[in-house]
């Protein structure tokens, strides 16, 4: 999909959420309060990135695949590993752990041939025909065949759109 064609379907899915959400009999029993204003604020911050691209680069590329949380997760799955099965942590072993956490990350970086990378992130059982490849771990911007330019996106038209 391209960058336009990704913010339309994000439009759309708030356009939807809202939709039921609001509807008198619906309300949260559709989706919870917390959930909904999660999707509210997802799609708004899609837009908003993709606007400032556009004041400050107006010939650059936007993946919004890189607004999600891997990196994150990559951090708490170093934390989570220096302890086994023990993941309830108190604030002191938080921080504790989190610089052993971040300078593995830190070395890990500059030596990226040791990284193996978490099991539980790797894409399984992806055909041929999507045109994704069983090794590749989550999405990247190598990975991904649309147009990402912001010049041609007009994000009032892919907001209506949606």
């Amino acid at each position: 999909m391209s960058l336009y064609e990704q913010l339309k379907s994000l439009s759309a899915a708030a356009h939807l959420a809202h939709t039921f959400f609001t509807h008198h009999n619906a309300c949260s029993a559709f989706i919870p309060s917390p959930l909904y204003r999660d999707i509210q604020i997802m799609v708004k911050n899609a837009f908003f990135c993709v606007a400032k691209t556009k004041h400050d680069n107006l010939n650059g590329e936007f993946f919004l695949i890189l607004l999600g949380t891997d990196c994150l997760e990559s951090i708490f799955g170093l934390i989570r590993s220096q302890n086994g099965s023990d993941v309830n942590v108190s604030t002191y072993s938080l921080s504790s752990r989190m610089s052993g956490a971040v300078e593995c990350h830190s070395i890990l970086s500059q030596r990226p041939e040791w990284d193996r990378g978490p099991r539980q992130l790797r894409l399984q059982g992806l055909s041929v025909v999507t045109g994704i490849e069983q090794k590749v771990d989550h999405l990247n911007p190598a990975s991904w065949k649309g147009d990402v330019q912001v010049s041609g996106v007009q994000l009032m038209l892919a907001w209506k759109s949606g």
